[in-house]
């Protein structure tokens, strides 16, 4: 069981046993959107937030870097989504399949290895065993693997995936092309956060002249007012 699950939930129970948490606002660094905000699990009193970025796929050091600029800017503890039962898996299927998101390419955080590198990095190896987050103290229990996955099928696979359907696939730790069909994939992350979070709109770049141009404007009208 995760630990840090374990001491959100019993922290919450005071809060939850008088109502409903206020979320705590989080803010995504530049080139990230989460169009579909925040899945709250009541269960383990963590949010979901499906981050996608902007332009490019998400390698899995990519998605730590995001997940870790966001504590760095006040926001809660998070992590790539951990999944230690068929409630959580259910409550990110199904919650944002009930936003309109296709949850296709998204990963979580189970990492295949069973030893750390100088950087505390996850050094692939194969004939060992799943583990969450590079957590080797920490073996995966429950998982949904798609059928005939895992199967390491272009060697370097060892880090995991969320399908749209709630099944899992291997991956790689990079960033994914498939020159098949042209397309990228793994362009996103399910990024798991302690308690109730949201996530606040960051204005795009085009929406900084307009936004000037209303202050301005509010300043013209303030000193048309004073000076009557």
């Amino acid at each position: 069981m995760d630990i840090r699950k374990t001491a959100t939930a019993l922290a919450a129970l005071l809060p939850l046993a008088t109502g409903a948490a206020q979320a705590t606002e989080i803010t995504l660094p530049a080139g990230y959107t989460a169009a579909y905000g925040a899945v709250y699990n009541p269960a383990t009193d963590t949010s979901y937030v499906a981050i996608a970025a902007d332009s490019q796929s998400v390698t899995f050091s990519d998605a730590w870097l995001a997940i870790n600029d966001i504590a760095a800017q006040g926001g809660p503890q998070g992590w790539l989504a951990t999944i230690y039962s068929a409630q959580e898996n259910s409550a990110i299927a199904n919650g944002f399949a009930a936003r309109g998101l296709d949850l296709w390419g998204y990963r979580i955080g189970a990492v295949r290895g069973n030893t750390r590198d100088a950087f505390g990095a996850i050094i692939p190896d194969y004939s060992g065993g799943w583990f969450w987050n590079g957590n080797t103290s920490e073996p995966m229990g429950y998982a949904n693997w798609a059928p005939g996955d895992p199967d390491n099928l272009w060697g370097n696979q060892f880090t995991a995936r969320f399908q749209h359907d709630g099944q899992w696939d291997d991956t790689s730790a990079d960033a994914g092309f498939d020159a098949l069909n042209n397309v990228h994939y793994n362009l996103g992350f399910v990024a798991e956060f302690a308690g109730n979070v949201s996530v606040s709109a960051v204005p795009e770049p085009g929406s900084y002249a307009l936004m000037l141009a209303g202050i301005a404007a509010v300043g013209c009208i303030a000193r048309r007012r004073s000076g009557r």
